[in-house]
């Protein structure tokens, strides 16, 4: 007897359809790739960074999949850390935590590779089909009020209706904004150089500072660049425009009407004409239209402080304190890899040319963040007795333009001392003799 019901039992569970259970799906994290190429290892090259959302990178999956039957697809959500997108109540209704950002249909490969933009990633549009994103969300998605690197997981799930088999999940992390600027930035001035000093940032996951330039070195113009960039820093300057007023109508006047004929006129004797009748009398003027005048338009928002410098104490086109640039190569005159670096040089200068720079700390995917307020100066042979110090092969002391705290080389210092001594020693005895 129960050994007829265990065969039954058996028989049921073979036969019976197991679709849910049964598909499968496989993905080599090693083989995953990027469109745009893979960063330094020290800077985590897995992540999204700003830059990979500005030049459109995209992600490239190799996938398995095996047991897929037919009505089946495969999936991509993403959700932030412990969002749980294998739960139905994550992806749909008002408690919906993940964002779709791929649906593939594995009727032609069971081999794909799933290719998701970046900006799709970025946009996280939850609830609307699958999430498309584009260059603006770049700078204003929901991703781009923290400058703290925040964990993301893509799930890729077999999916029929409400049904969800098991997947795989892809871990990430997206950091789409660089540090805050680097305060209290000084400038002092060397041959050929200049030398930078700043406080230290001590938020977001800094790695260093990077120095903007203009005009950049090497750059034969002796004026800001003023034809370069368009938007160097890719809408963070501009206001909506204002919406147009309606069209006023035109007024509508009526017609005068129209005069009344002459009489006829009378006969004459015989041999004579008669007179002509009377001319009628002319019409009454029309009555004036009204005219109805259009609703103004109402203005459009204005735009962040990007006001150009050009004419200050430190000009700059293209400089502007508090903003990110889009292409901060462009500008870059030097860096430094310490985070708890103060101070920087930038060289390969021209002499008596004004250079506007400005400092910017950098974090752990190369993302470069605002820049701090512009100084300026002109690098120029320094003849003071710092330099001729140094040229005389002195070493102690440190800084630039200064003569405070620096010893004098001891072949130099000598004779002075030799001096000073025999000054010394003639005024006592004189003053003995006395």
């Amino acid at each position: 007897m129960h050994r007829s019901c265990l065969l039954a039992g058996l028989a049921a569970l073979l036969l019976s359809p197991r679709e849910a259970s049964a598909q499968s799906i496989t993905l080599n994290e090693t083989n995953v790739r990027r469109t745009g190429g893979f960063r330094a290892q020290s800077q985590n090259p897995t992540w999204i960074s700003r830059a990979d959302c500005l030049k459109d990178d995209k992600l490239i999956f190799p996938l398995t999949l095996t047991g897929f039957p037919i009505g089946f697809s495969m999936q991509v959500w993403v959700g932030e850390s412990g969002a749980q997108c294998n739960d139905i109540n994550n992806r749909t209704g008002t408690t919906a935590k993940c964002w779709k950002v791929s649906d593939f249909s594995p009727t032609t490969s069971f081999t794909p590779e799933i290719i998701i933009p970046v900006r799709d990633i970025v946009a996280r549009k939850i609830g609307s089909g699958t999430s498309i994103g584009s260059i603006d969300d770049c700078n204003n998605s929901s991703f781009s009020s923290n400058d703290t690197p925040q964990p993301l997981d893509l799930y890729f799930l077999p999916i029929q209706g409400n049904t969800t088999g098991t997947g795989v999940i892809y871990s990430t992390k997206i950091d789409l904004v660089g540090p805050a600027a680097p305060t209290e930035v000084k400038v002092g001035v060397g041959e050929n150089l200049l030398v930078l000093k700043w406080k230290q940032v001590s938020s977001g996951d800094i790695t260093g500072y990077q120095f903007f330039c203009d005009p950049p070195p090497g750059s034969s113009s002796s004026d800001i660049r003023s034809t370069e960039d368009e938007d160097p820093f890719l809408d963070q300057c501009a206001g909506s425009g204002g919406t147009s007023g309606s069209s006023g109508q035109a007024g509508a006047g009526t017609g005068g009407t129209g005069g009344s004929g002459g009489d006829a006129g009378s006969g004459g004797d015989a041999g004579e004409g008669g007179e002509g009748g009377e001319g009628g009398e002319g019409g009454d003027a029309g009555t004036a239209g009204t005219v109805q005048t259009g609703t103004s338009g109402t203005g459009g928002t204005s735009g962040t402080n990007c006001t150009p410098t050009e004419g200050s104490a430190c000009p700059s086109l293209r400089l502007i304190a508090g903003k990110t640039l889009q292409d901060p190569g462009k500008y870059l005159c030097g860096s430094v890899g310490s985070i708890s670096a103060t101070e920087g040089t930038v060289e390969k200068l021209d002499n008596f040319k004004v250079y506007t720079v400005a400092v910017a700390a950098v974090d752990g995917v190369g993302n470069v963040g605002p820049l701090s307020s512009l100084v300026c100066d002109t690098p120029q042979p320094i003849d003071d007795f710092y330099k001729v110090y140094r040229d005389a092969g002195g070493r102690a002391g440190g800084g630039y333009c200064q003569v405070s705290q620096v010893g004098a080389p001891l072949r130099l210092l000598a004779p002075l001392l030799a001096l000073a001594a025999s000054a010394g020693a003639l005024l006592l005895r004189r003053r003995g003799g006395r």
